[in-house]
Formats: C-alpha cells, structure tokens, sequence
C-alpha cells in the first residue's frame, strides 16, 4: 500500500462516477521524510537567467495571470506547506516571499546558504529583494519569514523581514539561525544559533507557522532530547519551541525561547503518539495564540476519542501564560460524524466499535485566529482504524482498488465554550507519488499533497481556504499530479460562506503557498500566491535543480460573493426538512410544507455553484410532500439542494458519499 508523505504537495476535488469503496487500513506518516534531508552543497556555477515567463490561466473566466519574479536553487525549502514563506502586510500593501537565493544572482562570495527576501508593494507588478543570514560558514536552508511593521508605519523601506530555518554544516543539520534586516537592506542582524552551544536549545526546524504580530514575530521549532542524537530516546520528539523576536529602540531583534511540552500518549514503537510539526496562530494584537499539537494526549480514557486530535494550548497574555484547551471528544460534531465511516475494527479484526476522528495533516495542516479571538484549524479529517496501542497510527481509507478516493476538509473551530466543525469541500484524488511529475535528486517520483492553507483578512473578519486538486484520471490512479487552485471564503462577522471557486484550468499549480494575511482593498479581497516550477520545466523535473518562482495574481474573493450557503433556510415562508439519509448513497428524502399551491423545482448545486441536476415537481398543494433525490449519478462530494416554491427558495446541505 502506499505510504503518505506528511509535508508534499498537490490536492484534490472531485467530478467523476463512484463505485462501492473499498476500506483498508493504512499507517500514516507522523513525521516528514523529507523533513531531515541534507540538499547537496556542490553546486555547478550559477546559469546565465532566463528570460522571465508571464501567462495568464483564465479560470472561472476570470483573470488569473502568472508572473515569475524569482528563484531558489532548488525545491528543497518549498517542500513543507506548513512553512510560511509567503506573507503580506496590509498597512504597506506589501507581499513577501522568503527563500533560498535564486540562481539568478551573481554577488560576490556568495554561497548556497544566503536567505533571500523578495518583496512587492503593487500586487507582483514589479519586485526587490534583499539578502540576510550572508555567511561564509553557516549554510542557511529552509527558510520562513515575516514581515514585522512598527506601529503607525506606512514606509515599506522602514519595515522589517525577519527569516528563520535550519543551518547545515553539509554533513548534518547543526542548529538554526535566526534574522532581520530592514527591507531597504540596512540594520541586518543575523543570530546563529548552533546546538551545543552555551545556552542554547536543541531544537529541530525552527520554520513553522512565522506569524508577525503588532508586538512580535513567532515561530516553531521541534524539541528533542538531542537531535543530533544516534539513540532513540536522544531523538525522541516531545514538544515545541516557540522563537519570539521582539523589536528594541535601536532597530535589531532580540530573540527569546519558550517551550511547551504537552503530556503525550507514549507509543508502542517508544515515540509519542503525535505529529512532529506543530502550528501556531495568532491574532493581530499579538495578545491571543494558540499553539496546536495533533496527537493523542495520555489522560484520554474516552475510547471514540483515541485518534489524532488537536492538543491545543492557549494564551491571552501574549505567550507569558499558557493553558491547554480541555480534551475534546471531535467525533460528536455533527459535521465530522456524518463523514466517518461506520465501524472501525482492529489489526487482525477481532473487535469493532465506534466511529472516531482522525486528524490528517498528510493533505496539508493550518491555522488562523478570528476577529473573535477564535481558533480554526483546516485540515482533512479521516476514520481512526483502532485502539490497539500498536495501531494508532493507522486510519481507515479507501483501497488502492477502489475507481475513487474522497477526502472531506474542515473548519474546526473554537466558539468560545466549545468546539464545532464545517465541511468545507471535498477531495477525489490522493497525494500523488507513483505518477508525479517531479524527482527526488534519487530520481525517486515526489509525492504531492494538497497543500490546504488559510488566508485570514488583517482584521480577521474574513478568513480563506486554498487548496489544490486535480480532475480524476483513471489512467493516472487519480493522483493529484496535475492540480489546479481551488478556494473558498467565510465571513465571520456574518456567518456567510462563498461557494468554491476554481480559479486555475492549465493544471501546472505545483509548491504553491498563500500569504497568511489577504489583502483588502475596498470589498475586495486578494489573497497573495506562489506556485513553483524547474527552472528547465518541463524539460528537467529533478528538484535538486534550481526553481522559478512565480506570482499568481487574481485568487481574490468579492464581498458581494458571502452568502449564508451554510444554511440559507430562514424566513422563506415554508419549510424544508434536511435529508435523510445523509449522507447517502443512491437514494435520499427530505419533506417540503406549503402554506398554499405553488410551482416547485429543486436544483442540485456542487460547491462551485453550478446547478447539477433540476427536478421540476409541478404544481403542489398545501400541506407536506415527501420527494426523493436520486444521487446514483453524482460524486462524492458536498452538494446544496435549493427547493423553489414560487418566489421563494430556501437551500439546504446534503452529502453524498459512495
């Protein structure tokens, strides 16, 4: 069976038949594979650049264009969609991305290890960069970045970019640096950070979930024992750091460390029973964050609650105070129970029982904080397979002989109190490995996941879902080798959900990243993305090979586009039962009562807002009708079933699931 890759590439929707799915188990990788991988320093001498691509892909016809701005050596700092090398600031209308030098550069003394910030103020048209953590010694990789703007700042060139990520030696990975510099190239002030070193912390990674607040910059690092450590309880994971750069009078950073240790569930192989890349997220203010673990926390005795389930800690203090959100039971949300499958049963089948969540960060893993102060994490969520201590690791999922695979997103969130959960969309095709079109340095296909990532507006009243997918392709096992950008949008403030949109067609989406923070101008909201190609493509696929990077202008979402998709059933003047079954197979009912005769219809609506299927029930009297929607030729998926009754309509949320 096929093995997934944590931190990929790639995504899925979904638009084919289904056939009866075939369960299988399937142990989930809890840590990347690429995640400790030691990039080649030998580099040929830097190429000559070539000439910069611009096109345009009008998806949803609309205009979605396409411009490189820049490069990196090779694929190996893209690879994580939980890093955060795309960002943006809303005060300087500012888009940034942080990697790797680009190939194109020729300074003097350079090596493979500099950081490159590159930076835009009008949306991609025309770009700067800047070059931090310029060392001869320290080798610089996987970067994450940030930009930090001072209170009341409009000068893009008195903003900050601040970088962080691991330092290799070229024979293994010795530590991290840590760095800012003004983004018009002065006040750089780097911090090397190497294990072993007097006062400093192991840690592994220190990438993830870079957030800038009003007061700070964070990220995440993994805690060990010893990373660099040959014996299992040496590298055995159990926590994070948390890197906090805090801004002085005198225009540098200074850089201190926190950690959070949460009590995991020891394993049966001697690891804790948790994923190895943990989250963070923020609100604006800077006072409000959370740090997000997806695990199996050791005092949980709730046997339907023994899956990988977010560990979240809390702060309202700006990070002085940390609280762990009480344990949480997740498959007793209705959204994320009617997507699991019935039963699950243990290795070797001898016992069933009941249905039990699992959160997935194999298709992609992210986190914002609301204009309420609440935390949403998005993120597949599939069926936990046993309780068995030796099998926590495996979930339930549709068989390599099944014509399809459907994987449910979701908006998990807090409310305050509690917890409770949306179905955002639907995916139909798996990480694709076998049929990639990219190589490892090996010559090895490279797994492409979803890439799911949030985009929240700065004032977090909007918040936007990405993802990528590809159509099924039954000669290809329905990986998601060819992916397009698919997104959708919820404005807090009013409870309204946009319908997904498709905004590509020519299926070349591959590493991408969108900016954490959308940009608003006016009821518009863009959300700043990057896609990445090989320099050569398609010619050379090998990612040990230098990349181009490319602005994708035209992922935006008007304000006119939120409507209560959710639940559009209020004040229509009659009422509409929710289906049952749902989800459903074949067949499922659901009653319409009138107050009087009228001319009914029901259209079947996808998430894209395209009308699938219409019913026209003719004249019907008052009183209650029971009618049947017969799904025997739809996808698998999330669907809408509005009921007109004269002028009125009202929209219920139905599922289909084969």
């Amino acid at each position: 069976m096929k093995k997934n890759l944590l931190l990929a590439l790639g995504v899925g929707f979904c638009f084919s038949g289904f056939a009866q799915t075939q369960l299988v188990p399937k142990k989930q990788d809890k840590t990347n594979s690429k995640f400790n991988k030691q990039d080649g320093l030998n580099f040929s001498a830097i190429g000559q650049q070539r000439p910069y691509l611009n096109f345009s892909d009008g998806g949803s016809n609309r205009a979605v264009t396409k411009t490189a701005f820049s490069g990196s050596r090779n694929a190996y700092g893209l690879i994580v969609t939980e890093s955060n090398c795309l960002t943006a600031n809303q005060q300087l209308n500012a888009v940034m991305f942080t990697h790797r030098i680009s190939s194109f550069f020729t300074l003097p003394n350079d090596n493979s290890g500099y950081i490159q910030n590159t930076f835009s103020t009008n949306f991609g048209t025309t770009w700067d960069s800047i070059i931090q953590t310029a060392d001869a010694v320290n080798l610089c990789r996987y970067p994450s970045g940030a930009i930090f703007n001072p209170a009341g700042n409009t000068d893009i060139n008195n903003a900050f970019a601040t970088v962080a990520g691991p330092i290799t030696s070229g024979a293994g990975w010795i530590g991290n640096y840590f760095s800012s510099s003004r983004l018009d190239s002065t006040n750089n002030f780097p911090i090397f950070s190497i294990d072993g070193s007097a006062g400093v912390t192991n840690q592994g990674f220190a990438r993830i979930g870079y957030t800038a607040t009003d007061s700070k910059t964070i990220v995440t690092g993994g805690l060990y024992a010893d990373p660099n450590g040959t014996t299992a309880a040496s590298q055995l994971y159990r926590g994070t750091t948390l890197n906090y750069a805090t801004p002085d009078t005198g225009n540098t950073f200074a850089w201190t460390i926190d950690s959070i240790k949460p009590n995991f569930l020891l394993g049966a192989d001697g690891s804790f029973e948790t994923y190895t890349i943990t989250q963070t997220a923020w609100n604006k203010a800077g006072n409000i964050g959370y740090v997000i673990f997806n695990g199996v926390e050791a005092t949980i005795t709730d046997s339907s609650a023994l899956g990988y389930v977010p560990i979240v800690y809390k702060t309202t203090d700006a990070g002085t105070t940390w609280n762990m959100l009480p344990s949480f039971n997740f498959s007793t949300l209705p959204a994320i129970d009617s997507t699991l499958d019935q039963s699950w049963v243990s290795q070797d089948g001898d016992y069933t029982g009941p249905k039990k969540a699992w959160f997935s960060q194999d298709k992609g893993y992210d986190c914002a904080v609301d204009e309420n102060g609440n935390l949403h994490i998005f993120c597949t969520v599939v069926s936990g397979f046993t309780n068995n201590p030796d099998s926590l690791g495996y979930t339930l999922t549709p068989g390599l002989a099944a014509p399809t695979k459907t994987f449910y997103m979701f908006d998990t969130y807090t409310t305050g109190t509690t917890w409770d959960a949306t179905l955002v969309d639907s995916l139909n095709t798996e990480n694709a490995d076998e049929f990639s079109p990219f190589t490892d340095e090996t010559g090895t296909p490279f797994a492409i996941d979803a890439r799911m990532q949030m985009s929240r507006s700065d004032d977090g009243s909007k918040l936007f879902f990405l993802w990528l997918d590809s159509e099924p392709d039954i000669n290809e096992q329905i990986e998601n080798s060819k992916p397009n950008i698919f997104g959708k949008g919820y404005d807090v403030t009013n409870q309204k959900w946009t319908f997904t949109k498709k905004f590509t067609e020519d299926a070349q989406n591959y590493f991408m990243f969108t900016s954490n923070i959308a940009l608003q101008n006016g009821t518009l909201y863009k959300i700043p993305t990057t896609i990445s190609l090989p320099l050569d493509w398609p010619n050379d696929v090998n990612l040990i090979n230098p990349m181009r990077h490319f602005y994708v202008d035209g992922i935006e979402f008007d304000q006119t586009e939120f409507v209560n998709v959710k639940n559009i059933d209020k004040a229509a003047g009659f009422d509409v039962t929710g289906n049952t079954p749902n989800p459903f197979n074949q067949q499922t009912t659901f009653n319409i009562s009138l107050t009087e005769t009228a001319h009914v219809t029901v259209d079947i609506i996808n998430t894209l807002g395209t009308t699938v299927a219409t019913m026209d029930k003719g004249n019907l009297v008052a009183g209650s009708h029971k009618l049947t929607i017969d799904g025997s030729d739809l996808a698998s998926g999330l669907y809408f079933y509005t009921v007109k009754a004269g002028n009125k309509s009202v929209t219920r949320k139905m599922m289909v699931k084969k």
